[in-house]
């Protein structure tokens, strides 16, 4: 995770999170991410890796195939990513099984300014309003839609042209 992800998390995710909830993390580097490290106390924290990932570790739910979680639907209140969506050839059908488990929320970084890393492909850079279609897509209410750019130290810069920019979007299950 870089810096200004997870500045976007604390700033418009965190606040969603409650103790008691159940969410489902998507695409972690390790099963201890940086994202689950700012989670409240009492939070029941789950994880998963694309079924094409190289971090996959025994523990986590597992995939069958990059569109679909092995888990009954709304089966979490919070689904989250960050640095994942941008890995997915077909984002709109992955966002659909994504909002399928979850019961309220879903919560997705992606970049907009970094650079091609393909892990193993890089297809999207996904603007607001290109979140708010995947929204409506999905079934999903936006609640937030935003591209910014918190790191003020840019810390990140030696990787890009200019400062990190990445969309954070939250959307809520409307059925």
């Amino acid at each position: 995770m870089h810096r200004n992800s997870g500045l976007l998390f604390q700033k418009y995710a965190l606040p969603f999170f409650q103790p008691g909830m159940r969410v489902l993390e998507i695409g972690p580097d390790t099963m201890n991410s940086d994202y689950r490290k700012m989670l409240p106390a009492g939070v029941e924290y789950e994880c998963t890796v694309l079924s094409n990932s190289v971090h996959w570790h025994p523990g986590m739910i597992p995939m069958k195939g990059e569109y679909s979680i092995e888990c009954p639907s709304k089966s979490f209140d919070i689904v989250f990513s960050g640095q994942v969506a941008e890995h997915v050839r077909q984002v709109w059908t992955w966002l659909w099984e994504v909002a399928r488990v979850s019961k309220r929320y879903v919560i997705t970084i992606c970049p907009v300014t970094w650079e091609f890393h393909a892990v193993p492909v890089d297809c999207w850079r996904i603007w607001p309003d290109g979140m708010c279609a995947l929204h409506e897509y999905a079934g999903l209410k936006t609640v937030l839609a935003t591209c910014e750019n918190l790191d003020k130290t840019d810390a990140d810069v030696r990787y890009n042209k200019g400062p990190v920019l990445d969309t954070i979007a939250i959307g809520e299950k409307m059925t």
